[in-house]
């Protein structure tokens, strides 16, 4: 094989690792920051959209918030006019909040006015004449009928038991004849110190839905929140709506699901890469909690990517470097053959010496050289001179 061949291989095999090292050695650089740019993409994504469904709990609390001051300062008002002005006030704030399904309040016995004997069956009230009044919104109408199942409902017994405002887990509600997954959000009424009562509204989470579905980091994205026991609130696939995501979740999850609602319960940030049946291909799970207002309910945002939307950047990336590389190793090559043909072309014989027996020199063309031609012994090693 001639030498110049022999230089051009020898130098494109090194430009070839030297290109692979240099392209290999990127793509897994660019790999993984386009991985984490891509999970953070989708953790700001769900912050941003936890945030959307904070505002909009405040929204509520605020006007509950008010209503429970308010009532809390009962000794104010006149005794006489306490039930006629608090009623009032439900319903105005109720008018004003037309997307609520009602605001309402309950007294303890007796500890309004002190006149719970007179108002027994009234409106706003049952056979114990407890201030219970419950104004609701219906067909823009608003009814005042009264509070039931006080005594031992979560969403009047919670608040008045930890004298903090709470968020109550997700339920189902019939409303006209229609099924609604709803919340009720609680402010207890403090007085003097002591709670007194309980003021709260009763809010649809179908807007929860509607936010949910703008949380899209990539088009085939699936979304959903989740309440702080593992209630589905919103999701991609609507009719999974106000089950338990261990009843629901285990095709997006897989086994990871006792995991994942853990981490909704600890109100935890969690990510878990796993195949997800649901979406027909691997997915990163990610799990970002809400803390809503000043409650101590932890609810969460979670997002679901699919591998290929988030290695698709990395495929685009990987072709170009591909191409990049080859034109690199294409130009070198050419680079390789021109020097070659430079450093090779002159040379036409090489003069080998010593020569065994006694001979003397000897012309050798280039193209017709063998290791014969270098000789090696003891005390010296054969020459090749080269004349042009």
């Amino acid at each position: 094989m001639k030498i110049g061949i022999k230089l051009i291989l020898v130098m494109t095999v090194m430009n070839l690792i030297g290109t692979g090292i240099l392209v290999g050695g990127s793509l897994l650089f660019f790999r993984k920051q386009i991985l984490a740019l891509s999970m953070e993409n989708a953790r700001i994504n769900a912050r941003e959209s936890g945030q959307k469904v904070q505002i909009w709990f405040e929204k509520y609390l605020n006007a509950v918030r008010t209503v429970a001051s308010i009532m809390g300062h009962f000794d104010e008002v006149p005794l006489a006019d306490r039930r006629k002005a608090f009623n009032a006030t439900l319903k105005g704030v109720t008018m004003e909040n037309t997307e609520a399904l009602s605001f309402w309040a309950g007294f303890e016995p007796d500890a309004l006015d002190g006149l719970d004997a007179e108002y027994v069956n009234t409106p706003g009230s049952d056979r114990s004449g407890r201030f219970l009044s419950y104004f609701a919104n219906r067909g823009g109408k608003v009814t005042l009928e009264a509070l039931v199942d006080y005594e031992t409902a979560a969403y009047y017994r919670v608040p008045l038991r930890t004298g903090k405002a709470a968020v109550i887990e997700p339920y189902h509600y019939r409303v006209d004849g229609t099924d609604m997954l709803v919340t009720s959000l609680t402010m207890p009424i403090i007085h003097n110190g002591k709670t007194v009562g309980v003021v709260g509204a009763d809010i649809d989470l179908y807007s929860i839905q509607y936010i949910s579905d703008t949380i899209k980091p990539f088009q085939d994205s699936a979304t959903a929140v989740f309440s702080n026991s593992g209630i589905v609130v919103a999701h991609v696939d609507k009719d999974r709506a106000g089950r338990h995501i261990m009843e629901t979740e285990r095709d997006i999850a897989g086994e990871k699901v006792g995991e994942l609602t853990q981490a909704v319960r600890e109100g935890a940030d969690y990510t878990i890469m796993t195949r997800a049946a649901f979406l027909g291909t691997k997915a990163i799970i990610i799990i970002t909690p809400i803390t809503i207002a000043d409650t101590a309910a932890k609810w969460a945002v979670g997002v679901a990517l699919t591998e290929q939307s988030v290695m698709a950047p990395v495929r685009r990336l990987t072709f170009l470097f591909v191409v990049i590389g080859a034109l690199i190793l294409a130009a070198m090559s050419g680079m390789t053959l021109i020097i070659a043909k430079t450093i090779t072309g002159p040379i036409k014989y090489t003069v080998s010496y010593p020569m065994p027996k006694g001979r003397g020199l000897r012309l050798v063309p280039v193209a017709r050289l063998t290791p014969q031609d270098f000789y090696f012994n003891d005390t010296c090693l054969g020459h090749s001179l080269v004349i042009a």
